[in-house]
């Protein structure tokens, strides 16, 4: 059975298999649907942009601190950002102005890596250790 104009609904009623794998299938297991039809080649999802692409990349390292300090300053032009906690204690990264054990992003284990990119977050990030042992290097995008 093809998808046409008639959309999920008809297919749902449709007394027919759907074969696995179809587009029919497809879209009744998704409910992928756009103006209220299924997306298709006659309506398509539209797309904007595409994945940015740099040859620049900003790399530091902070020594780790039992104190809330900043990795990352707002940067609208932001692409995205790794950092590395290369210490042997948990640091908590926090999208925001003050990092702390019970309020933060993510908790990072000792030699863990956190890859955001693409970046939807250009605000500030900061990060706080259990102990001030080691560093984390932080390269942004």
């Amino acid at each position: 059975m093809a998808v046409d104009d008639h959309g999920i609904e008809a297919l749902k009623k449709s007394a027919e298999e759907v074969v696995p794998g179809s587009k029919a299938d497809y879209y009744l297991k998704t409910g992928v649907l756009l103006n209220g039809e299924p997306i298709s080649d006659t309506n398509p999802l539209p797309v904007s942009g595409g994945a940015s692409k740099t040859d620049t990349a900003t790399i530091t390292q902070q020594a780790a601190s039992i104190s809330s300090v900043t990795l990352l300053l707002s940067n609208p032009d932001r692409l995205g950002f790794v950092v590395y906690n290369e210490s042997s204690s948990v640091a908590y990264l926090a999208f925001g102005p003050v990092a702390s054990p019970t309020l933060h992003t993510y908790a990072m284990a000792p030699s863990s890596v956190l890859r955001e990119m693409p970046s939807l977050y250009t605000g500030e990030v900061t990060c706080i250790w259990i102990t001030a042992t080691g560093s984390m290097k932080v390269t942004e995008l």
